[in-house]
Formats: C-alpha cells, structure tokens, sequence
C-alpha cells in the first residue's frame, strides 16, 4: 500500500501495540483507511439513490453484495420546491443563504439514513467504509454547494460531469471518518448519476432487443437504444403528479393510499385498494382512506377512460349514467367521486377532478413524446422492449400504462418492472470496482438529446396527450379501444328507441 488516511494513521500506531500486532487492515484504492484489533471479516458500504421527492439507503455487506437492511425518507428539501426547477430557483432568488440552506438539509437526511441502517443492523458507523451516492443532476450540484442556476439555463451545461471520489468527512457524512464517497457520472444537463445507474444496472448497449428504459419519477429520465444501435437519452418534466403531488386528494405511497382501482364498465362503480389493507375495499368493514397514490391516479385515469367516463381527449362525459360524476359546488367542474366519505378517515369523498386528470395528462404525454423523439432519432419504427425503472415504477399497472400511451405499443410480456433500478445500480459499483469503471465510459458514449431544440416537439407532445395518442395505433389493445362504451351514442340510442316504443 502506497497511501494511509491521515485520519486513520492518528490511531494506527496505538491500536497495533494495543493489539500487539494483530489487526485487520482495510483499504481502499489502494489506500489504508481502517486498521482495526484482531481478524474482522464483515464491513460494510451504503448506495443511496436521493430522489427530488424520496431518499433511499441501502447498507450492503461488501463481501457478499447482498443490501442487509434498507430506509428511505422524504427529501426534506421539497419545503424548497417540489421540482428541480423550483429548487434552482430558490437558489437563484436567496443567493446568500439559500445553496447553503438546502445542501445541510440533504446532509442531515443522509445521515439519517445512515443511522436509520446501523441502527437496524446492530453496527457502527466506522463500519461503513464507503457510499455511492446517484442523484439527479439539480441534487448532484446542491449536494455537493455547486451553483445549479446554470443547469437550470440552456443549454443546461453541468459544472461537473465525471465521477468523483471525496472523502466522507469533507461532505460532512457521518460514516467512518476515513470513508469514501463515490458519485456516479452526470450524463448531460437533466439527465444525472441516476440515470448512469439505471443505465448500467439494463446494459441496453448489451442488448440486441430495442429497449425503451423510463425512470419514472418527479423528473422522467428516458433512455433507448441497442448493441447495434447506440443508446441515446433524454429528460421530460413528468412532475410531481405521479407521485401523488399536485393531486387534489394525492399523497404518497403509505397506508390509507388507493393503490389499484377498477371500475365496471357496466354501472361505472369503482373497487379500489389501500395501502395496509388486505383486499378491495367493497370487502372490508373499515376501508379508512386518506387519499390516492401514484399508482392510484393512473389506474384510476386508465380506467375512467377505458369505461367512457372520460374520452380521448381526456374530459367528463356528459352523458355517462353514473351519480358519481357531479359538479365541485366551489368552481361548478366535473369531479368523479372515488370514494365516498363513509370510506374514508378524513371525512370527505376522496374526488378525481379534471385538474387531476391533465395532470396525469401532461405527466404521460412527456414521457410518450420524450420517447418518441428518440425513436425518430435513431430511425426506429417499434420497440421491442419496455422497462419501468424507479420504485414508484414497480408498482404501475402495466395495461393502465399502456391504455393511456405512456409509451409506444408493445406486447405485454416484454413490459418489464425492474424497481429502483438507479438504487440497483449503485449497490452495483458499490461492489464491483469493474462496473464503476463501466459506468463512468458508457456515462460519455451515451448520446444526450435536448429536447427543446426538436421544432416538433410540441407537435408531438400534445398528439401525446390524447389517450392513448391522437394518431399512433395500438394493435395490444386494440381489442379494449374498441370496447370502451360511447355513452352519448348510447343515451342518444336509447332516447330514440323509447320515441320509437311510443
């Protein structure tokens, strides 16, 4: 070994006598960083994936690469703004203090999670020689008090695109004092270390299948591509929609949150599950929801569509024979009553309103046009292959996604869920020096493309909109397209047929 931490060579000299010469000694690149009385096998390291909206640890024994507990929390700075963009502002608009204000919150959460994790596995913090922290390039900066306003301006250039090695202890996270924080490469302007982690946890440049990777989350990082073809990427502002945000009874995915809910074409009532309880709710005596999650709100979207309740354009029928749709006596809109109050445990019917329903509209919409511009980039007709990374991407519906036109038509056994997969890639360079080294050359070889400078974009973007797209076919579903009930044909039918009976 070449090196020792300075930190580390403070009490190597005492713990070697007091052991009498019996120690285990660990080291980094090459680096001395822990010397320790006797033979110690087990150390550990943390990958964390900080989100806009959710953090997320995950200790990991380094000998086995199995993650041995797992914590997450709520970004503490959405107080600053629930997007990149309003964070970078806030930046911008408190130059003195405001940097300052939302990289010590980050810290403090980080080590929450840290403690978080020693707690729950029965170890200390030096135990945790290294972390690998993914971020999205607004948190990269903020996290390490660089300037973001320039990320936030086109051409949206980074101050600092490769990976970078501190030690611990200058960013002021409390693992062991000589402990080293890897983070992975910045890909362009929007797209950062996460997407680097989702990229090298799929390999698409492995692939011989066309393969259309959607990091769903506040901030959607796409990316396509194949062995033969290259991978590009790109970034879309989904918003905090799909995670339950700017929902009128939207929250996160925690207990008493409508998670799934079906609809029945036929008397449009819905039957719906929440979080912490065991099945549909028409089954269960205490039903207690509080609100909708992500997942909630796009299925109840798809399936407000798929029995008419709303058409193509994404507006209330009219003509749709249900009591559920009622106007909002504050601002006279239509509203679709999800669940009644009796089923709740705040007192009021949990509602979908139209606000709602454009939401989800735009969130879907960038993420269907975003992926579109890169097939046209790379000349490609039809994809192969759909994986929905991030944790909140889990726990889609796969058809409800679809049905709406989050992306390109294809067969359902090749849409994939994969989890957090930018955590997954960071366990992954946490234990395997190989891939670190893959992450940062394949971070430089994927091709960013900058949405904004396409003249179609907004062409494309609100033929999106439509469900499932204005003009696009989707032979999968077909069959469901042409099922989905014309309530004022129907109620025209009927009004007819009764002129006719008399």
């Amino acid at each position: 070994m070449s090196k020792i931490d300075l930190f580390c060579l403070r009490t190597m000299a005492d713990i070697l006598r007091q052991a009498k010469w019996k120690v285990t000694v660990f080291a980094l690149r090459n680096e001395i960083v822990r010397v320790v009385p006797g033979k110690v096998e087990k150390y550990y390291g943390i990958a964390v994936d900080i989100g806009t909206t959710t953090i997320a640890g995950y200790l990991t024994d380094m000998q086995t690469g199995r993650a041995v507990a797992t914590a997450s929390k709520m970004n503490p700075q959405v107080k600053f703004g629930e997007d990149v963009m309003s964070r970078i502002t806030y930046a911008m608009q408190n130059p003195d203090d405001g940097l300052e204000k939302m990289n010590k919150v980050i810290i403090e959460a980080l080590n929450g999670v840290v403690n978080e994790l020693v707690e729950e596995h029965n170890i200390e913090s030096d135990d945790i020689l290294e972390t690998v922290l993914v971020c999205n390039t607004a948190m990269h900066h903020i996290l390490l008090k660089l300037n973001p306003e320039h990320v936030g301006v086109a051409p949206f250039p980074t101050a600092m695109s490769p990976a970078v090695n501190y030690k611990a202890r200058d960013m002021g996270i409390k693992i062991s004092n000589s402990g080293s924080i890897h983070i992975l490469a910045n890909e362009a302007g929007f797209v950062g270390a996460d997407n680097c982690g989702v990229l090298i946890m799929e390999e698409p440049y492995n692939s011989d299948e066309v393969t259309l990777i959607i990091d769903i989350g506040t901030n959607g990082e796409l990316l396509l591509g194949s062995k033969k073809l290259g991978v590009v990427s790109c970034s879309v502002a989904t918003g905090p929609a799909l995670e339950g945000a700017q929902i009128k009874f939207g929250m996160r995915a925690a207990p008493g949150a409508i998670e799934k809910v079906e609809i029945d074409v036929e008397t449009l009532e819905p039957r719906y599950k929440v979080i912490g309880k065991s099945d549909w709710h028409t089954h269960i005596e205490e039903v207690d929801t509080k609100g909708i999650c992500g997942s909630g709100i796009i299925d109840v979207v798809a399936e407000m569509f798929r029995t008419g309740i709303i058409d193509k354009s994404g507006r209330f029928s009219k003509h749709a024979p249900t009591e559920r749709l009622r106007k909002d006596p504050d601002n006279s809109m239509t509203e679709y009553v999800l669940a009644y109050k009796d089923e709740t445990s705040i007192g009021k019917d949990v509602v979908i309103t139209q606000g709602d329903v454009r939401a989800i509209q735009l969130a879907v919409g960038s993420i269907y046009a975003g992926a579109e511009i890169m097939m046209q980039k790379l000349k490609v007709k039809k994809l192969d292959k759909v994986v929905l990374a991030g944790a909140f991407g889990s726990h889609l519906s796969q058809f409800s996604c679809l049905l709406m036109g989050m992306f390109h038509d294809c067969d359902f056994s090749k849409i994939l869920s994969v989890g957090n997969a930018a955590g997954d890639g960071a366990r992954l360079v946490l234990v395997n020096k190989e891939k670190r080294d893959e992450a940062d050359k394949m971070a430089r070889e994927v091709e960013y493309i900058e949405l904004t400078v396409f003249k179609e974009f907004e062409r494309v973007f609100m033929e999106a909109m439509q469900f499932p797209h204005m003009t696009h076919k989707f032979p999968t579903i077909q069959h469901v397209l042409d099922e989905i009930p014309n309530w004022k044909q129907i109620a025209k039918e009927k009004k007819e047929a009764a002129k006719t009976a008399t």
